[in-house]
């Protein structure tokens, strides 16, 4: 019966639903401008990042720059204090003497030495308890078979040699505790340019790394120092550093770490971006630093086992630094949720408020659709919005060639009931009418009101025939009410059906009418043999 029930209607979207749906549409929007803004906001941190930790590892640069300078400058300082020396036996112990206030003032180089063309030590000053101090004579060490002595001895005036950064070595044990190291010597040649020996500084590297790590601190990320096979020189753990020089710690490198991030590093590229993080990288190179910086003509002058170094900040994808990394929607909608989880709830409340008011809205407004378009008591149309309903269907009738048939009803004896049994019983005399049609009727049939106790019914799509055995159901129902329920009165329903087709000539008010006339044509016939009143 299509016909709107206002109780099932009101009921088809509750104030939960309207909470639920509103919710839902303010949550999207309220997170969709929180995903965008925090995107836009982690992008502008992430250039900013990469700004930074660009700045401090050209501060790093610099610190290794003027460490280099520093230490070749002295190594020449030696090496000419060396050659003015005065000739004669006691030419080494002015020497000495000189290197030993050196090594006091610098406190940056483990050892200075010069040793021979035979390998051996003829100077050399230890720097211990924050002193210079002169080796005496029958503790100097011959050194002809050690690597910086071999790669030294054959350079030409005035070249260098600078070996690997590594950790100090004595009796071929690795000192402790540990002295990171680098060697750099230069061969001595006299006023008649014959080679006399060489120069080898011990550079205590710490106070490079101790400057390198203090600067680090200024980086959002880890700066890390990795030599040219990618083993760590300078790390936050300390574990790490150095693991070339321990057989069972070899495999230890950010290499095998990170073998994509460096692999992008070998091939020069200095902005990285992976799983694992934002990698920032510069290459330091040493050759050049001391080629051009540093003041040595060419490269053939330099013997280096140093290699280039490579400066790598080091900035995870971990819970501390998560805020920088745009690239991750999905850590972004979590992070969103789980920051704003208040609003969710203020959201929450405001939609319950928004939701109460529409639904109270919604209930006056069916309320009011209802009894301007609904019989308040039998729940079907009223006269207005069914004949309005009625000429809407009439023009589809012509347009798109269907059936459909007008059923008159009046409701016999209700004078009767009312004037001897009540209006009580005359009011349950027309609803238990209508009930009995809505009963037999389908979803797109409907009733109208017509009058006090006169109905039309609509059969939709329906011509005379099918009509008459819907009615004829209609009028089996009354009966079984008559037979089985013990009423003061019978029910009866008079009817007249007449059939609407795209040939009809008639318009609405007269097939109304043809259907009132047989409707009181049965009427007539009832009422001399039916019998109202029990």
């Amino acid at each position: 019966m299509d016909v709107m029930d206002p109780k099932r209607e009101k009921s088809k979207w509750t104030i939960l639903e309207y909470i639920a749906i509103i919710f839902f549409v303010m949550f999207i929007i309220f997170f969709l401008v929180l995903f965008y803004v925090e995107k836009n906001v982690r992008e502008v941190k992430f250039q900013e990042l990469i700004k930074n930790e660009q700045r401090v590892i050209a501060l790093e640069n610099s610190i290794l720059d003027q460490e280099y300078r520093m230490v070749l400058e002295d190594l020449k300082f030696l090496q000419h204090t060396f050659n003015n020396a005065e000739t004669g036996a006691h030419k080494v112990d002015d020497v000495a003497s000189v290197w030993r206030e050196f090594s006091t003032h610098r406190n940056i180089y483990d050892q200075i030495r010069f040793i021979d063309l035979e390998g051996d030590e003829r100077i050399r000053i230890n720097y211990e308890d924050g002193k210079g101090k002169i080796v005496p004579v029958d503790q100097l060490q011959n050194k002809v078979e050690r690597y910086y002595f071999t790669n030294t001895i054959h350079l030409p005036e005035e070249s260098i040699y600078i070996s690997q950064l590594d950790l100090n070595m004595e009796n071929d044990s690795i000192e402790e505790p540990y002295k990171p190291v680098i060697r750099i010597g230069t061969p001595l040649y006299d006023l008649d340019k014959q080679l006399k020996g060489i120069v080898v500084l011990n550079y205590l590297a710490d106070h490079m790394l101790d400057n390198f790590r203090s600067m680090a601190t200024n980086g959002v990320g880890e700066i890390v120092l990795l030599n040219s096979e990618g083993y760590w020189l300078s790390s936050e753990n300390p574990d790490l550093e150095y693991s070339f020089m321990f057989e069972d710690a070899q495999e230890q490198s950010f290499g095998n770490f990170y073998p994509k991030e460096w692999g992008d590093i070998l091939d020069g590229k200095t902005e990285i971006l992976t799983y694992n993080g934002l990698f920032v990288a510069t290459k330091v190179n040493l050759t050049s630093r001391v080629t051009q910086d540093i003041g040595y003509p060419d490269k053939s002058q330099l013997e280096m086992d140093l290699g280039d170094w490579y400066m790598v900040s080091t900035v995870l994808r971990d819970s501390e630094h998560q805020l920088y990394f745009s690239d991750d929607d999905q850590a972004i909608l979590w992070f969103v949720l789980r920051e704003n989880s208040i609003f969710c709830l203020l959201i929450l409340i405001i939609s319950a408020l928004i939701s109460y008011l529409i639904w109270v809205n919604r209930k006056a407004y069916l309320s009011i659709k209802f009894y301007s378009e609904y019989d308040a008591a039998t729940k079907t149309y009223n006269r207005r919005a069914g004949l309005k309903r009625l000429k809407e269907l009439m023009s589809q009738v012509g347009r798109l060639n269907f059936k459909m048939s007008l059923c008159f009803i009046d409701v016999n004896g209700l004078k009767m009931v009312n004037d001897n049994l009540g209006h009580k019983y005359g009011d349950e005399l027309i609803l238990s009418a209508v009930q009995g049609i809505k009963d037999q009727i389908r979803k797109k049939d409907f009733i109208v009101r017509f009058g006090g106790d006169e109905f039309l019914v609509v059969f939709h799509n329906s011509n005379l025939e099918d009509a008459e055995k819907i009615w004829q159901r209609i009028a089996m129902g009354y009966e079984n009410i008559n037979q089985s329920e013990n009423r003061s009165y019978n029910l009866s329903v008079s009817h007249g059906i007449v059939e609407v087709t795209v040939d009809s000539e008639e318009d609405l008010e007269n097939l109304i009418k043809l259907a009132d006339e047989k409707m009181y044509e049965e009427k007539r016939v009832i009422k001399q043999s039916v019998q109202i009143l029990k």
